[in-house]
This record gives C-alpha cells, sequence and structure tokens, in this order.
C-alpha cells in the first residue's frame, strides 16, 4: 500500500478516486447514458458508455452535480457547484472567483410565485472557518 507523502496527511481527500458519479444526456439520446465522475471537490470527467473520455472540468464542484435540460433541447446542461456548463464541455458561467467554499446541494427550478417565470439556481454551501 502507497504511503502517504509527508505533510499530505492533513488533505486525505485528493487520495479519493472518486466522491460522486452521476448520470446525463449530453448525446440527446432519449436516455442518461454519459457518466460524470468527480473527486472531493476540485476536478470532474465525463465519460460516454463506453466509458470513453469525452471531457473534463475543474473548479468548485461541491458535492452533488445536477445535470439539467434547461432549453428543451433534449440534451442536459451541467449545474456543479457554482458553474454552468453546456453539454459539449464549455463552461457557460461561473461564480468560484466570487464565493471561496464548495456548495453543498444545488438546485435549479422556479420558486416564485409567478409559473411562467424562469428557471434559477440556487446553492447552498457553508463559509470553512
Amino acid at each position: 500500500m502507497p504511503q502517504m507523502p509527508a505533510g499530505d496527511a492533513h488533505r486525505p481527500y485528493e487520495f479519493e478516486n472518486g466522491d460522486s458519479i452521476a448520470f446525463l444526456n449530453l448525446s440527446g439520446d432519449k436516455n442518461r447514458h454519459e457518466v460524470l465522475v468527480k473527486d472531493r471537490y476540485t476536478h470532474f470527467w465525463i465519460y460516454n458508455n463506453k466509458l470513453e473520455l469525452l471531457w473534463k472540468g475543474d473548479g468548485q464542484t461541491g458535492h452533488y452535480p445536477y445535470p439539467i435540460d434547461l432549453n428543451n433541447s433534449g440534451r442536459d446542461s451541467l449545474m456543479i457547484g457554482y458553474s454552468l456548463w453546456s453539454p459539449e464541455g464549455k463552461q457557460l458561467w461561473s461564480h468560484d472567483s466570487e464565493i471561496h467554499d464548495h456548495a453543498d446541494g444545488i438546485m435549479v427550478g422556479n420558486l416564485s410565485a409567478e409559473p411562467k417565470a424562469e428557471p434559477r439556481v440556487y446553492a447552498s454551501g457553508r463559509k470553512r472557518q
């Protein structure tokens, strides 16, 4: 078993293979065949159904990725942490530079009293001490 390098004992998360997985529909198929694998807080990878790498990203990934078809295209965009990614792997926007801790939970939807209002992104987190 490999030894943890001296000085890294306080950061054991860097040695985890993965923190969560999610299934996405990036191809426009009727089912979610693409797989997202992420590490604890920083990196994620998107694979097709043959486990071939399609694209990857990084940032404050938080705990729970949120795939959602925002424009009824039949393809999921990816809300992860404080960033939104296109089905092709382009980061559309990010608030990582403004919020200095990871997102504990993400939700996309319309919580207003107006039924036709555009959905909004809601993220919850906590400030590290």
